[in-house]
């Protein structure tokens, strides 16, 4: 909710730690701006980018085998697919309007 405090993480041990190093802060990763969303679970990633799709449609991809995001996965994974924009959807309705907007 919108009342909730805001979690800080010092995201740089978890960028510069070598592989036994920590593991990750959050399990799920929530963000948008305008069009452009995301949601990344795990090694997945939700994602709608009007610059990347010209139906402004969903994508998803599998970071551990695609960190270029090349291969989108959203027909052959649809049941994951479906999970996450559910989960993405539920955060969505937590958050509240911006209150700035990008130039």
């Amino acid at each position: 909710p919108a009342n909730r405090p805001i979690d800080g993480v010092n995201l740089l041990p978890y960028l510069t730690a070598n592989p036994q190093g920590p593991k990750r802060p959050h399990e799920t990763l929530y963000w948008r701006l305008n069009r452009r969303t995301a949601l990344r679970a795990g090694d997945w990633k939700l994602v709608r980018n009007p610059r990347r799709s010209a139906n402004d449609s969903w994508q998803l991809y599998n970071l551990a085998s695609d960190i270029a995001e090349e291969d989108d996965r959203y027909e052959a994974e649809p049941e994951r697919a479906r999970k996450m924009l559910t989960t993405w959807q539920q955060l969505d309705k937590e958050m509240i309007d911006p209150v700035w907007s990008p130039r």
